[in-house]
């Protein structure tokens, strides 16, 4: 059992991706905001981190850039949700140490394959 921190300011992709993980027997905690997904994932332990990149206040990008500088955070696997999906959208996203891009709309059976592929190293 894995944990898991979500965070996407889509609050009806975040329930169905929390519900679709959490179905698995992982444990899920969620945010709409990449602020306060800062704060959870610098205060708890977790295996895994997807968050969407567009977002007020606080960017994805900005987002991943805090938590690889943190020595705490730098080493938790993270999936990139992210409607824009450019060849430089991808290349930025595994500079910068992601483990994974997935283009919203996301594809449910995708997203699944990819987040087992990840959490399993």
């Amino acid at each position: 059992m894995a944990d898991i921190l979500i965070i996407d300011d889509d609050e009806p992709l975040l329930m169905l991706i929390s519900a679709s993980v959490s179905a698995l027997g992982h444990n899920v905690d969620s945010c709409t905001n990449a602020t306060d997904g800062l704060a959870k994932a610098k205060s708890t332990d977790l295996d895994m981190i997807i968050s969407d990149m567009n977002m007020p206040v606080m960017t994805g990008w900005e987002l991943i850039r805090e938590l690889k500088s943190d020595p705490k955070t730098s080493n938790i696997p993270i999936i990139v949700l992210s409607a824009q999906s450019t060849a430089e959208d991808y290349d930025e996203a595994y500079n910068a140490g992601c483990a994974a891009f997935i283009k919203k709309p996301i594809e449910l059976k995708d997203f699944m394959e990819k987040f087992q592929s990840v959490l399993s190293g």
